[in-house]
């Protein structure tokens, strides 16, 4: 594999039909780094000249384009404070078998909460304790 010299840049892109989980492993797969996913139907990634000529022919992206002076540009800002483990929080099991499945809080009680995770394509709850679950900081922008 040849090493990239050009610099990188910011593009946004626009994606089509639905495929940004597909488009997403297409844009790791190609070594391409992810900045930003908070405007639906959007990607803002960091491509070298060679990426973007390789992105620009993958399915699903409608356009890219250089996120300078657009509302693309805007930083992400992330929760200096993780939340604690409220009903509603994004979480991740930090430990036991399910370790690294992510799921929603759905109620708490004492040192236990009922998580909401999907499991082998099916909603499931289960119950945990809180000390195996870490919050999953997201942008204000995500929250509702």
């Amino acid at each position: 594999m040849a090493v990239e010299l050009a610099q990188s840049a910011v593009y946004a892109i626009e994606v089509g039909g639905g495929g940004v989980d597909r488009l997403v492993r297409e844009l790791y797969r190609l070594g391409c780094t992810l900045i930003d996913q908070r405007i639906p139907g959007y990607l803002v990634v960091s491509l070298t000249p060679v990426r973007h000529t390789q992105v620009r022919g993958l399915r699903s992206v409608v356009k890219v384009f250089p996120v300078a002076g657009t509302d693309f540009e805007r930083p992400v800002t992330m929760p200096t404070v993780p939340p604690s483990n409220q009903v509603g929080e994004m979480v991740r099991v930090v430990s036991g078998h399910y370790r690294g499945v992510s799921g929603i809080i759905r109620s708490t009680s004492g040192e236990t909460i009922q998580l909401e995770i999907v499991l082998f394509g099916r909603l499931m709850t289960m119950t945990l304790t809180v000390e195996s679950v870490e919050p999953i900081p997201v942008p204000e922008a995500w929250r509702g």
